[in-house]
């Protein structure tokens, strides 16, 4: 026997968000139920959207019919707009409250794609953690439909549903998802690309993922004001660029933000390193950066990792302790013990991370430490490269060298300056690093500057970017520029600020 078509009564959908410690009540500006209705406040507008995208939606009675879950699923949503017109970033959840006759247990109520919730009490979060940046909209699907097995005895009983919000105004998002949602701005003009660009991607069960999104082309909005300086965010990275047992585990999640600083730190040598920690004798130069060797023993008798490593990770990562190696001013980290070093290590020390809360923002990481004979690979294909998966390529030294290493701090990644040209498309197979268009559209350009990225083939010679825009190798004994690039802590957030020279992004 069919069962009877339950009309239910919806109330006119009142919307209420709790902003930081007030409450502002949202207002309708019209009753009618085949009408857009406008709900606002001074930061929030909600707007019912009746043919959104032509798809004729109107808010009727007829989704809460008896019907199975997958019918459920796929019937007609009620579509809202919520506009965040405001400067804060929110965050808000729903609920929906109900009254009337009707058992609750058989409402079956599903947001966008999230769980199927029933109404098993009088007030429910049918959704939580939505996000709205400043300025940003978004559309919210709810569907609304009877338990197939609704009984007899329900028939024709009423109910009432008012739809609330709670949300909080000052509740910012972590850094690396803000970036990730603006990952829509990555576009394509006549010159190239540029913007937030998704790059490198996988497939998990069908549905395309990305490892990285990155910040392309010549004029970007990624300026951060940290430790009183300017640094750049590079994009936000999983764990296939910082984390080596996760990648092995096929474990890619955790998104971190990788900043690097918006000037040179110091023109330095890549490899000199001395004969022992007291670092009074200046030895050789290798492009063996954390000096052990593939099997994590020390090499050269002396262990002490390469120059660049102690000036970033010892002087400019903690100005003020007292470091394994001396005073930055005895420690040589060029050619010729004096060369590339000033007197009183300022330019090194007096840039370092001032205090132990900016120090806790940063995140120590794998780095990895493989490389190719030359630079006739395309940027995918690098990338590959730098992880230990590309063919003809090693660690340093031909294999000899770590591959790896933990640490704070470290310097950008070849493929991340070839990546950050929008010259090139990001899917580009064909381009490879002997090409100087990878300077063109390239914010990350600055002229002659060292990579992290050794040499394969070579127990003394890594990857700098070189005048002319073209990724080279150099023995690590030259003075380039160094630019201390690291990760911060997945916990960090955006607090204020648009990204711009004028307006950077503050963290916290």
């Amino acid at each position: 026997m069919r069962k009877k078509i339950i009309l239910l009564v919806l109330s006119v959908i009142v919307v209420v968000f709790v902003l930081s410690t007030s409450t502002y009540a949202l207002f309708y500006k019209k009753n009618k139920l085949d009408n857009t209705e406008s709900y606002a406040t001074g930061n929030l507008q909600i707007v019912l959207q009746n043919d959104e995208e032509g798809l004729g939606n109107k808010l009727t009675l007829n989704n809460a019919l008896p019907m199975s879950d997958s019918d459920g699923k796929n019937s007609t949503p009620y579509r809202f707009k919520v506009s965040n017109i405001g400067n804060l970033d929110y965050t808000f959840d729903l609920n929906l409250t109900k009254s009337g006759t009707i058992n609750g247990n058989y409402i079956k109520v599903m947001v966008d794609d999230n769980e199927i919730v029933t109404l098993s009490s009088n007030t429910i979060k049918i959704a939580s953690d939505l996000s709205l940046l400043a300025g940003e909209s978004k559309i919210v699907e709810i569907r609304i439909w009877l338990d197939e097995n609704t009984p007899n005895s329900e028939i024709g009983k009423t109910l009432s549903a008012t739809l609330n919000g709670t949300g909080k105004g000052q509740v910012f998002m972590k850094a690396s998802d803000k970036i990730i949602k603006l990952a829509g701005s990555c576009t394509s003009h006549e010159s190239g690309f540029e913007g937030i660009c998704a790059t490198n991607p996988y497939e998990v069960n069908g549905e395309t993922k990305y490892h990285e999104y990155r910040y392309i082309g010549g004029e970007v909005n990624n300026y951060v004001k940290f430790n009183d300086d300017l640094y750049r965010i590079i994009g936000a990275f999983d764990k296939n660029s910082y984390d080596i047992e996760s990648v092995e585990n096929n474990d890619y999640g955790d998104y971190l933000i990788k900043l690097i600083s918006a000037r040179e730190l110091t023109a330095a040598a890549w490899g000199a390193y001395n004969a022992a920690s007291e670092y009074t004798t200046y030895s050789n130069y290798k492009n063996n950066w954390d000096g052990l060797d593939s099997d994590g023993n020390t090499t050269n008798g002396t262990g002490v990792p390469a120059s660049a490593n102690i000036l970033l990770n010892e002087y400019f990562l903690n100005p003020t302790k007292t470091s394994t190696y001396g005073e930055c001013i005895n420690w040589t980290y060029g050619s010729n013990n004096n060369t590339y070093k000033s007197k009183n290590c300022s330019n090194i020390k007096g840039y370092g991370i001032q205090t132990e809360a900016l120090r806790n923002y940063i995140q120590s990481v794998t780095w990895y430490l493989y490389g190719y004979t030359g630079n006739g690979l395309s940027k995918a294909n690098f990338y590959k490269c730098e992880r230990n998966n590309y063919s003809g390529c090693t660690s340093a030294n031909s294999g000899a060298y770590s591959g790896t290493t933990t640490a704070s701090i470290g310097l950008m990644y070849v493929s991340d300056y070839m990546y950050a040209s929008g010259y090139i498309a990001s899917n580009n197979t064909s381009t490879t690093g002997s090409s100087s268009n990878f300077m063109n559209l390239n914010w990350l350009y600055n002229g002659y500057e060292w990579t992290i990225t050794p040499r394969g083939n070579s127990d003394a010679d890594a990857f700098i970017v070189n005048g002319t825009g073209i990724i080279s190798h150099n023995v690590t004994y030259r003075g380039l520029g160094l630019r201390p690039t690291f990760y911060l802590k997945s916990t960090i957030k955006i607090k204020s600020g648009d990204g711009t020279f004028a307006s950077p992004y503050i963290i916290g």
